[in-house]
């Protein structure tokens, strides 16, 4: 491939539509400077997909339409042909044409072949040419230079590029993107199921509580059953067993009461007698009683009597301890008063002695404090006189202090005025070279304000596109979200009108089918109130029976089952013929009225119209359309509707979100772009500031510098005269303390002696004082001690009175129970022998009551035998009442059991089944009955909402399971591209290397140059130029510096050619041995890549085989004219 036109029209400078026909080897663009070469150049880059307008020498996107002084163009447009080479190898169907439209309303549009398409489509169009990227098919000015100062990792970039990985980067970059979305919607899926799982969970218990509920149903009537006929079986029997029970009490009963009648008479005869003895038993039971009591009473006053004399001896011995203890404690009394009495007589002789030696120290205490009277006056005399010369001495101390102060002062004043003068002059130049320095920097923060400015405008424009398309995103996905959540409600809503119309629909075959919209009605009208348990007739029958009915009208008959689906078993709707209009019903009828088979199958032949209207052969039905069915096929339509739009609205938020994701990460990077481009303009601004600021104050500084000098210099000078003066004060003054200083020392050796002398006097008058003051102590403690002694003395004599008089109180009382004891032994006396005379009436009273006892009549048996008759009596009568109430009961409970069998079973005690060996208990009855119960209140849609959402969750966790295994083949996509690129990128670094080497040693006639990848993966160029030591790119010439980026294009272009290359002025540095050898590369170059050069060069123009000259006229519209060189040598 090679390009074989360029058509520009509107683009910059081109006004009027221009076409460029190239050859495939070399063609040349001439002209003076602004004649528009680099719009061509910049056309061509325009075209190929170039997003950035710096990089075309523009501000906007519009700024490549032309606007002249006179006129402004609407549109611009560049297109590009291409045309098949003969050798060509690609794998390309045919030529290629490629364009670009902007509109100045700012829509924009390109072209491959005619056809609208997108950039990426011309990307990969371009790229299936040969032609990766623009970066290395179009060469500015000044990019050879940028080569060679570019980072390591941007000529990494190239090489990349002369090693086709920019396929596989897309690739990998596509994988990317794809895995991004689908670990996102890895996690949408399990946010949803983790949503939707506490919902399963509670639908399921609820599913399984209903299954359960029913279970228990029909287990509790089985075993309720059989439990009712096992109560039903023990009631009768227990009536039976009654039965026979009562026949026997009765015949006890009747047999009872004639015994109790004959003895009763019996007894009447003999009554008189027993009621005689009866009375002298009672006569003598009473004596025994009688003389028991009065026993009794004599044995409870002997009982008292002995506990009151044991009470009596007690508190006697209570006394006589007592008594014994108080003589013990005087006679330890008296030993300690003996020993009190001799210690007092010890302490006052003690005393008497302390006192003596007391006024013996007191006398020689006086003396020696009268002789420490003496030497303290002498003392403080000379005490006086010191205290005077060591005031003067203090004076002229001071004095010289204050005058050596006043020297230290004037000779820091000194010092620090001469450093300030030095400070000063040195900081006056030093502000003078600060400010030289910050005017230079000022003007330079200037210049890049006005870049940063520039590139802000830029950013901030293209971060307003970026976020207009980021919101329109986000509202159309907000509409989408809305709507989701509408139909979301709107299957709420109608699940919740299908759940309230189920049951009255449901043994009706409504349930499973589906009915096209508008059809309703007639659907309805025609199922009528069948139920699908009357027909006799299967669908063959069905089919049979229409076919033979059609005949010639099958084209014209639309039968009910084509407007429904989920259909079971044979319908009315196969029967039903349905039409649009309800006058057709008529008419179709009357057509196929007369025919013999429409009374053929079950349920019998019908027509419907649309809107409900039924005939048949019974004629028509008025009403046959039911409100119920209608609102239930048309909830059931708008259910699957909602849902079916809710499942389109779902898989359109996924692409929005992918699409979202480039916007916003775009408006992310050109906002961050502007903040950054603010935040380094609002910088620059602080800096302007910081700098100016600095500046005025550095001139202040200066200015107040100049002004302080001299009146610093005049204080110097006058220091410096007084300092003098100062110094000679000091000297007269330093003699006078010296003469001071020796009288005060002569006075303070002569003061030593005598304080030595008042030291010893005042050592015996404190030993002495000392002396008297222990006496003084001992003295005191003597006393103390004696008077203690004298307390506790008195307290003796006190104690013992108390005791003395307690032992004469005790001694009274003692006597008086003696005597209390005596008179209660008295008594006891007395009392013992009444208890034996009453013991003795009682024994009397017994025998005369057995006497009375064995005189008991005969005729007393029959009065036991008629008691225990009667007593048999007593006891059958209430048997028999019980077991009457018994029979009563049991009766109650049979109507009750009766009763409680019709209302659970709904049948009489005759339907129950036979009792057989498992019979259930009443426990297990119940919890049953509390099982079917227990969730009474459960709805029966649950299961099938269980079903549902079960069906949907297994779904959705097996979409994730495959979002997973896609995102690990994602992976594995990119790690395939990564290995790949890294295989093709050293085999593309070892040939572009080795090339980048051959063409320098040509273009350079010598040295060595090569590629070194660096440590960080970036790539160094390092070279040899002939002569000269090795070095890098950074160091070389402009000459140098071109072939050396030129011998690397051409090295890539030797490995990876293109179809076609633009050099602009690529040649400008180099003199003319050095275009003669670039040009020598450049025709090896173009046997396999088209060249197209922008030059002034005249040798370089003589080398091409087209040259096209530029002009511009005073419009600003450039003109074209062309040359065929090789034609015109030959010619």
């Amino acid at each position: 491939m090679y390009l074989k036109t360029l058509e520009i029209s509107g683009f910059k400078s081109f006004a009027r539509p221009a076409r460029l026909e190239f050859t495939p080897v070399i063609t040349a663009l001439v002209g003076p400077n602004g004649s528009g070469k680099s719009n061509v150049v910049d056309a061509i880059r325009w075209c190929l997909g170039e997003q950035s307008m710096r990089d075309i020498r523009g501000q906007t996107a519009q700024d490549v339409i032309y606007a002249g002084p006179r006129r402004t163009l609407g549109m611009a447009e560049v297109r590009m042909a291409f045309e098949r080479r003969r050798d060509d190898d690609l794998d390309v169907p045919g030529d290629l044409s490629v364009a670009r439209r902007l509109y100045r309303s700012g829509e924009s549009e390109y072209l491959l072949d005619g056809q609208r398409v997108r950039l990426r489509d011309v990307t990969d169009a371009l790229r299936a040419i040969g032609i990766d990227e623009a970066e290395h098919v179009v060469v500015n000015q000044g990019m050879g230079d940028a080569l060679l100062s570019a980072s390591a990792m941007d000529r990494r970039g190239l090489l990349e590029q002369a090693a086709g990985l920019a396929g596989y980067r897309t690739r990998r970059d596509e994988a990317r993107s794809k895995l991004v979305v689908t670990r996102r919607n890895v996690d949408t899926i399990a946010t949803v199921l983790a949503e939707m799982e506490p919902r399963l969970r509670m639908l399921r218990r609820q599913a399984r509580a209903v299954t359960e509920r029913d279970e228990a149903k029909r287990r509790l009537r089985s075993r309720l059953e059989l439990w009712l006929a096992h109560r039903w079986k023990n009631l009768e029997r227990a009536m039976e067993q009654l039965g026979e029970q009562r026949a026997e009490v009765d015949a006890e009963r009747t047999e009872a009461t004639s015994d109790v009648a004959r003895l009763e008479e019996q007894a009447e005869s003999v009554l008189e007698v027993e009621r005689s003895w009866q009375q002298e038993m009672d006569v003598a039971a009473a004596s025994v009683y009688l003389c028991q009591k009065e026993r009794d009473a004599a044995g409870h006053a002997l009982e008292a009597c002995e506990q009151k004399l044991h009470d009596l001896r007690a508190r006697l011995e209570e006394r006589s301890s007592r008594l014994a203890e108080i003589r013990d404690g005087e006679r330890l009394s008296d030993e300690r008063r003996d020993r009190l009495v001799l210690e007092i007589a010890a302490f006052r002789q003690r005393a008497n002695e302390l006192a003596a030696e007391h006024s013996t120290a007191e006398a020689g205490a006086a003396t020696l404090r009268s002789r420490l009277g003496d030497l303290s006056l002498d003392s403080e005399a000379r005490s006086l006189e010191m205290h005077a010369k060591r005031q003067r001495l203090d004076e002229l101390l001071e004095s010289v202090s204050l005058q050596r102060r006043v020297v230290t002062d004037q000779e820091e004043r000194i010092g620090r005025l001469q450093s300030w003068i030095s400070r000063a002059q040195e900081e006056a130049d030093g502000v003078d070279a600060e400010l030289r320095s910050l005017e230079e920097q000022l003007e330079s923060v200037r210049d890049k304000v006005r870049e940063v400015s520039a590139a802000h405008d830029e950013a901030r424009t293209r971060a307003g596109s970026a976020s207009a398309r980021l919101a329109k995103l986000d509202h159309v996905e907000a509409r989408i979200r809305t709507s989701i959540s509408d139909l979301s409600r709107q299957i709420q809503n109608t699940s919740r009108v299908l759940a309230a119309l189920e049951p009255q629909i449901a043994s009706s075959p409504l349930q499973n089918l589906t009915v096209k919209r508008g059809w309703e009605e007639a659907v309805s009208a025609a199922i009528g109130s069948w139920s699908g348990e009357r027909s006799n007739c299967d669908l063959a029958d069905f089919l049979e029976w229409r076919s033979r009915l059609e005949g010639s009208l099958k084209d014209s008959i639309v039968w009910g089952d084509t407007f429904c689906s989920g259909l079971q078993g044979t319908t009315p709707l196969h029967a039903t013929a349905m039409v649009e209009r309800d006058d057709q019903v008529g008419s179709l009828w009357a057509t196929l009225a007369g025919k013999p088979a429409h009374t053929i199958g079950s349920p019998p032949f019908s027509v419907v119209s649309r809107g409900g209207k039924k005939l048949s052969a019974l004629g028509e039905e008025p009403n046959p359309v039911d409100e119920t069915r209608t609102r239930y096929l048309q909830a059931r339509r708008q259910k699957e509707d909602a849902s079916s739009r809710l499942d389109r609205m779902e898989l359109r938020v996924n692409p929005l979100a992918a699409a979202r994701e480039p916007a916003l990460q775009g408006a992310a990077e050109w906002r961050k772009k502007v903040e950054v481009l603010s935040i380094e303009l609002a910088e620059s601004n602080e800096t302007i500031a910081r700098i100016t600021a600095r500046a005025e104050r550095l001139r202040h500084q200066k200015d107040a510098i100049t002004n302080d000098l001299p009146p610093r210099l005049q204080e110097l000078n006058e220091l410096l005269a007084g300092q003098q003066v100062q110094v000679a004060a000091l000297s007269a003054g330093e003699q006078e303390r010296g003469k001071a200083a020796a009288d005060l020392q002569a006075l303070s050796e002569d003061e030593g002696t005598r304080e030595q002398a008042v030291a010893g006097v005042r050592e015996e008058a404190a030993a002495a004082e000392r002396t008297l003051a222990d006496l003084t102590r001992e003295g005191e403690a003597v006393e103390a001690r004696r008077a203690t002694h004298e307390h506790l003395l008195e307290a003796l004599h006190r104690g013992r009175e108390r005791a003395t008089s307690e032992l004469q109180k005790l001694d009274s009382e003692a006597a008086l129970l003696r005597e209390q004891e005596e008179s209660i032994v008295g008594e006891l006396s007395g009392l013992r022998e009444k208890l034996e005379l009453e013991d003795e009436r009682v024994r009397e009273a017994v025998s005369r009551r057995e006497t009375v006892e064995g005189r008991r009549p005969e005729h007393s048996v029959r009065t036991v035998a008629l008691q225990e008759a009667r007593r048999r009596l007593s006891d059958v009568i209430p048997r028999h009442e019980r077991v009457l109430a018994r029979l009563e009961h049991l009766q109650t409970d049979r109507e009750a059991l009766t009763t409680e069998i019709e209302e659970e079973l709904s049948t009489s005690p005759d339907g129950l089944p036979e009792v057989l060996d498992d019979i259930p208990t009443a426990e297990e009855v119940q919890r049953l009955r509390a099982r079917a119960s227990q969730y009474a209140d459960a709805d029966e849609s649950v299961i099938e909402e269980s079903r549902e959402l079960e069906e949907r969750f297994a779904y959705l966790q097996t979409h994730a399971e495959d979002l997973r295994a896609a995102a690990d083949n994602l992976q594995e996509i990119m790690q395939l591209a990564d290995n790949e690129m890294r295989g093709r990128f050293a085999d593309a670094f070892a040939a572009v290397n080795a090339e980048f080497g051959r063409v320098f040693e040509v273009m350079l006639r010598g040295g060595h140059a090569e590629l070194i990848e660096n440590a960080d993966g970036g790539v160094d160029i390092v070279a040899q130029l002939p002569g000269k030591k090795t070095r890098s790119s950074a160091a070389f010439s402009g000459g140098e510096r071109s072939l050396v980026a030129s011998s690397l294009l051409f090295g890539v272009l030797r490995i990876r050619p293109t179809p076609f290359c633009v050099l602009d002025e690529v040649d400008a540095a180099l003199d003319e041995s050095n275009v003669d050898r670039y040009l020598a590369a450049l025709r090896d170059i173009s046997e396999r890549t088209q060249i197209v050069v922008v030059t002034h060069n005249r040798a370089t123009m003589a080398a091409t085989d087209t040259l096209y000259g530029m002009t511009m006229d005073d419009e600003g519209v450039s003109s074209l004219l062309s040359l065929r060189l090789d034609a015109y040598a030959a010619g």
